[in-house]
């Protein structure tokens, strides 16, 4: 079974390998997917890293956009950009 991370540091960890190419690079050799307890979190784990391992570059909100206005479901689709696009903008802290 694995650790589950709290739900403000899964945020922080989101924001800044939203931001943070390096960080992308060492994050992902280091937190698993199933680390996240939060559906949308983990959603977003495996994109950013998908796409860092296919283009080797950050994962930008307009391709978050693309990939949420893709899903059919509309309540799922809410939800995660709830969940998501604050991320962001989310400030954290050193």
């Amino acid at each position: 079974m694995s650790e589950k991370i709290d739900k403000i540091l899964q945020k922080d960890i989101l924001s800044i390998m939203l931001k943070d190419q390096e960080s992308v690079f060492k994050l992902r050799k280091l937190i698993e997917p199933d680390y996240f307890s939060v559906r949308a979190h983990r959603y977003l784990f495996k994109k950013i890293i998908e796409h860092h391992n296919k283009h080797g570059e950050l994962f930008s909100k307009k391709l978050l956009l693309l990939k949420i206005n893709k899903i059919k479901d509309k309540d799922n689709m809410s939800y995660l950009k709830k969940k998501l696009l604050s991320l962001y903008q989310r400030k954290v802290e050193s």
